[in-house]
């Protein structure tokens, strides 16, 4: 059953599911809340077929407003329907190199075509230091 999800809606949900009772919105087809015992609230969008289901956790209740979570919704099933993959789009984002990482595969390739590669290696490496000090 889909319900209108509202800020006053959601505050009232409750479950006692340890997994997780999931709850439709009416509005926006495959986009939910799934609460929890423990008064956990997060946003989550389903999209593709029977066959193919993919999930894809839009954020935490509470950090996220109701709006703004549907629209990143909307936005993740937009893609969808254009024929992308949301979900392997985001994993993929996840399995991006570090910065020193890409130096290093960068200095490695670049030293064989460049007489000057130890002039891009210095630069990186004080690149690295400085980006590095400011977290």
């Amino acid at each position: 059953m889909a319900i209108r999800l509202t800020k006053r809606v959601i505050d009232e949900l409750v479950s006692d599911d340890r997994r997780g009772q999931k709850f439709y919105d009416s509005t926006l087809p495959g986009f939910c809340v799934a609460v929890y015992a423990s008064g956990k609230k997060v946003f989550m969008v389903r999209y593709g077929t029977r066959d193919r289901r993919s999930w894809i956790t839009v954020g935490p209740y509470g950090v996220l407003t109701i709006e703004v979570a549907r629209e990143r919704a909307r936005e993740l099933l937009s893609k969808a329907v254009l024929g992308q993959n949301p979900a392997a789009e985001i994993a993929s984002n996840k399995t991006a190199p570090t910065f020193e990482r890409w130096r290093e595969d960068y200095v490695k390739e670049i030293e064989k075509r460049k007489k000057s590669w130890k002039k891009d290696e210095s630069f990186l490496k004080d690149a690295g230091e400085s980006w590095t000090s400011v977290f």
